[in-house]
């Protein structure tokens, strides 16, 4: 069974977790010059997790992923370090839908104003939190405006696969679950019937550019370009997704945003059935006969539903 439901361009979005190391991260006032640092522990967090703010800006990210715990640790410093009582900073992922055409991430205060403009810096691991390194550092930096706040950037997180397109194809594959028995008196075997289960999934999304797909080409401008996206971003590609579930962790297929109801985020999740890092050849076709543009099917075992995703 096929499903059209989703939202496209927005969605769907194949969320992963990815592994970091302990990372610091300093936030410095502009105006002082003054700075304090917070580490975020080391460990699994999802590149894409959308939740319920309860706030105007309905949906943020969670403490689980990697754009939330670093806003979590922006909010600690503000907070207890600056003595910036009563606000909370969050951090939202939207779509950008001109050019470029990508999930980009921007950081929001709620509850309170600042008195100036103050520099984040994230340490270690810069890149995988979608911010460029300053040359020669290593370290990725954003500004959160006492004015204007932080508006959409061009920095996105890794951990997930959302390649901009107006048509997905969403296909279901039910099963049966069938077992048989026999009693301890020799009657004869009965079949017992299980109700219907969802066991493989397949998302097909039919004309994909190349720099979304190959992480070489999203550094080459003359893919690049066309595809409206970044050459220094090495984030949201095919082959960044695969390299990340070669282990056969867990995926969550986003395909709708959170809401007052769906408080959690709203989902179906599964594994992703696939060789990994010698899988990419196996999941995409030219269709573009000159590299330009591919189709991309990814199949999942489907283990049910976060949300009321359906």
């Amino acid at each position: 069974m096929a499903y059209f439901s989703q939202t496209t361009p927005d969605f769907p979005v194949i969320s992963s977790q990815v592994t970091i190391p302990s990372v610091t991260v300093e936030v410095e006032s502009v105006a002082s010059g003054i700075f304090f640092s917070r580490t975020i522990a080391p460990g699994d967090y999802w590149g894409y997790d959308n939740v319920y703010s309860g706030t105007a800006f309905t949906y943020v990210n969670s403490s689980n992923s990697l754009l939330g715990t670093l806003a979590n640790q922006v909010t600690d410093i503000l907070t207890v370090d600056f003595g910036l009582a009563g606000l909370n900073v969050f951090s939202q992922q939207d779509w950008v839908l001109g050019p470029p055409h990508a999930i980009r991430s921007r950081f929001f205060v709620v509850g309170g104003g600042l008195p100036s403009d103050f520099i984040v810096r994230v340490l270690t691991e810069a890149e995988t939190f979608g911010l460029t390194p300053a040359v020669g550092t290593g370290i990725g930096s954003f500004t959160i405006s006492s004015l204007t706040l932080q508006g959409l950037t061009d920095f996105n997180a890794a951990g997930y696969f959302a390649p901009y397109n107006l048509t997905v194809l969403d296909d279901r594959r039910f099963t049966r679950e069938v077992y048989q028995r026999e009693s301890s008196f020799a009657t004869p075997i009965s079949t017992n019937v299980w109700g219907i289960t969802k066991t493989r999934r397949v998302i097909s999304f039919p004309f994909v550019y190349a720099a979304y797909c190959f992480n070489y080409r999203r550094e080459l401008t003359e893919f690049s370009t066309p595809a409206s996206t970044f050459t220094t971003d090495p984030n949201n590609t095919l082959q960044a997704y695969l390299e990340n579930v070669a282990d056969g962790r867990e995926s969550r297929i986003y395909q709708d945003n959170a809401t007052p109801t769906t408080s959690g985020g709203q989902y179906r999740f599964g594994v992703y059935v696939g060789e990994g890092l010698q899988d990419t050849a196996n999941v995409t076709e030219d269709v573009s006969g000159n590299g330009q543009l591919f189709s991309v099917s990814l199949e999942f075992v489907d283990q049910g539903s976060i949300g009321g995703a359906t």
